[in-house]
């Protein structure tokens, strides 16, 4: 189930994994087409990144939502973990388009966090 705790905006743009929950909050905020919305997905470049990534673009195909794909753009520094590293590679993806969306839209892509949780 999924609760909303604010309105949602009609143009929106959403993290998406692959996973069976981000690919639920896609399908919402879609809302069969009535909104604008655009999925951003991270490629961590590990084992199964590609798989994850294909579902993505197949179901955002599927939905006519447009993607963007971010992957890793440097080398593990070291001392960094694996999972440090997919961290800070993944945060600067989303928050320099997230900064550029500002720009553009004055609106925040941060939407699980802010409108509605699963639950």
């Amino acid at each position: 189930m999924i609760n909303v705790i604010g309105s949602v905006p009609n143009k929106i743009a959403i993290a998406v994994s692959g996973g069976p929950d981000s690919m639920a909050a896609l399908n919402f905020l879609h809302n069969g087409g009535k909104r604008d919305v655009m999925a951003l997905h991270f490629n961590h470049g590990s084992e199964h990144a590609d798989e994850a990534q294909g579902a993505v673009e197949a179901y955002c195909e599927r939905l006519n939502v447009p993607l963007v794909v971010g992957s890793i753009s440097r080398e593990k520094e070291a001392g960094e973990s694996q999972e440090e590293y997919w961290r800070n590679q993944r945060y600067n993806f989303f928050s320099s388009y997230n900064d550029s969306a500002h720009k553009r839209a004055g609106a925040s892509s941060d939407v699980l966090n802010r409108f509605f949780y699963a639950g």
